[in-house]
């Protein structure tokens, strides 16, 4: 089966967001399928340099990614938010599309990864291709209710015009039936877990140090802020523990790096926390061998992989009821606390910390690769694949 993915966002120069959609895509070639991709980058203007133009300048360029042939345009968001920012990334999205056919031929099934913008030019692509479409659905904006005027305006045809539509959490699946987006059945296929890359350490650390982990983009949503001022809580407040042996690891790079680490001095708390910025997948994996829990405080997430390949590894894991975690985790795998609260997480610091010994890291890793692992994602993917056909036929 030959299938074409149009993700509305996926790995550049200057973000590594999407960096787990390599994964499902090879996945899937794994599995048989020929896979391609056509993404038109519309980088923000704020990012704009001499050296940055020197590399984006308008130009469509073709990329052997992890395998994958991918068409790029590299260009630049000139309209911001303003209305037609979409409309030109569906036009660029239509022309890198019949570039690739002239190349590759045209596919037998067009695929969106999310619908923010790629399901309308998906939709668009499959009509003029007449090719059945599959849309799943990635974003936490449906959840957060924060789609702008254009994409409300786009994404119904998008949905509608979908053969077959899947969501990665079941709190987005709610969401987008509570909110009308889709009226067809929704399949549920979560991110996979590479579990033959993120294994279990020879054997788990011991303390001390006490050794804590979150991995994330340094975004907002992503509540470091919180777990900060939970940290701080517990480990110079409550616990009394000013001269306490415990490491507080953050991992990932964004907008609010600074700020971050601002916050982490005026806590007092610098001395015990580590900001690693961007981190290889192999430093990710070894991070999480080195700690004994792992902490999600996000206040939106619509799966949350970095918590399923902590799980992966053996590593408890506490995370906030913020769309994603409730699917992954279990009593036997890790807690639940309520989001955007600093005293819940510091609740569940102090419920979780004295009780780590008692996590199995065999059951931890089994609920995981048996739940998120690669073949199940391959086969509901296939499965949805073949939905799509068959609602096209």
């Amino acid at each position: 089966m030959h299938v074409l993915v149009l993700p509305s966002w996926f790995p550049t120069d200057f973000s590594a967001a999407g960096a787990y959609f390599y994964e499902q895509l090879n996945a899937l070639q794994d599995a048989g399928c020929t896979v391609g991709v056509v993404y038109p980058e519309h980088h923000s203007l704020r990012r704009l340099t001499t050296a940055a133009l020197a590399t984006h300048r308008f130009q469509t360029r073709w990329h052997v990614e992890h395998g994958i042939p991918v068409l790029r345009r590299h260009s630049w968001n000139v309209r911001s938010r303003l209305n037609g920012t979409f409309a030109a990334r569906i036009r660029d999205a239509e022309q890198l599309a019949q570039r690739y056919a002239a190349a590759y031929g045209v596919p037998d099934i067009v695929h969106a990864m999310s619908a923010q913008w790629a399901g309308p030019a998906t939709a668009r692509i499959a009509s003029i291709w007449n090719r059945p479409m599959a849309l799943t659905e990635h974003f936490s904006g449906f959840m957060r209710n924060t789609l702008l005027p254009e994409q409300r305006a786009r994404l119904p045809k998008a949905f509608s015009h979908a053969h077959a539509v899947a969501a990665v959490s079941p709190t987005l699946r709610d969401t987008l039936i509570r909110q009308e987006w889709c009226t067809a059945p929704i399949r549920l296929i979560p991110n996979p877990v590479d579990c033959s890359f993120f294994t279990r350490p020879a054997r788990r650390p011991t303390a001390p140090p006490l050794c804590l982990a979150t991995i994330g983009r340094l975004v907002p949503e992503k509540g470091i802020d919180l777990l900060l001022h939970a940290f701080r809580r517990v480990v110079l407040e409550q616990m009394g523990l000013r001269d306490a042996n415990v490491a507080l690891h953050i991992a990932g790079t964004g907008p609010e790096h600074e700020t971050l680490r601002t916050l982490a001095s005026n806590l007092d708390i610098d001395q015990y926390v580590t900001f690693h910025g961007h981190l290889s997948r192999a430093a990710v994996r070894d991070l999480l061998h080195r700690s004994h829990l792992f902490v999600l405080p996000s206040r939106h997430e619509t799966f949350g992989i970095a918590v399923a390949e902590a799980v992966a590894t053996g590593c408890p894991v506490l995370a906030t009821r913020c769309g994603g975690p409730e699917h992954i985790l279990t009593p036997s795998t890790g807690h639940l606390v309520a989001s955007h609260s600093v005293p819940a997480l510091a609740t569940g610091l102090r419920t979780m910390v004295p009780t780590l010994h008692q996590y199995d890291t065999a059951v931890l890793r089994d609920s995981a690769c048996n739940r998120f692992g690669v073949v199940t994602f391959t086969e509901r993917t296939m499965a949805l694949y073949r939905e799509a056909l068959a609602s096209f036929s």
